[in-house]
């Protein structure tokens, strides 16, 4: 009987020792009560960069460097670099909005972009999804403004032939660009017609475009 009293005990013991080990590693655990709190945490597990923790650990970290400084010393009458940087790509956006070339919206486009990178990442605490989303748009911007310098120098060295129909067609006076030009007559096709082949009649429906280059 004492014997399993002893047991009883034991295990009762050994039970609320377990379970005050239990309850005193939970409480030791970080209380992911906010986002901030749950960053930061993983950034120490994961031992990130600096510069990827939040508002206190970034900002007594970037206040020693030169780069952080000069960005966002307050000056008088302008203000910081970056918030300067923040005002310009809002002023390139609406550029490029009333821009109607798009090579020159494009090249706004980057613009603005680039600029408010800079202004959200020079912040005490920097805005990371604007940032990652502004690099992808930037990137993109760029490869289509190396597409359409591409179209361009095509189009500034087509064939003599076709150089002939558009100065002859007077093409650029009826509004049409050499890259507009050049997208149009390479979806044409050669045609010779043979003396007196008719090619179209009154009052026939036309269900083709034909640009005559010689022969009446």
């Amino acid at each position: 009987m004492a014997s399993s009293l002893s047991a009883a005990r034991s295990i009762t013991w050994t039970s609320r020792c377990s379970s005050l080990r239990a309850r005193s590693s939970v409480s030791s655990l970080p209380l992911f009560s906010s986002f901030e709190r749950m960053h930061r945490f993983a950034c120490n597990r994961l031992q990130l960069p600096i510069n990827l923790r939040y508002k206190s650990t970034y900002a007594d970290a970037t206040n020693k460097s030169k780069v952080y400084t000069f960005m966002t010393k307050s000056r008088t009458g302008i203000g910081s670099f970056s918030t300067l940087c923040g005002h310009a790509a809002s002023i390139c956006t609406v550029f490029a909005y009333c821009d109607t070339d798009m090579l020159g919206l494009r090249c706004l486009a980057m613009s603005s972009g680039a600029l408010g990178i800079s202004f959200q990442y020079f912040r005490p605490q920097p805005l990371w999804i604007p940032i990652r989303w502004g690099c992808l748009l930037l990137c993109i911007n760029g490869y289509m403004v190396a597409q359409l310098l591409l179209e361009r120098h095509r189009a500034n060295r087509m064939p003599p032939e076709l150089q002939k129909i558009y100065d002859d067609g007077s093409f650029d006076e009826k509004g049409f660009s050499k890259v507009q030009f050049l997208k149009f007559f390479n979806q044409a096709r050669r045609t010779v017609f043979l003396k007196n082949e008719m090619i179209s009649q009154e009052g026939r429906k036309m269900d083709k475009l034909y640009y005559i280059i010689d022969g009446t």
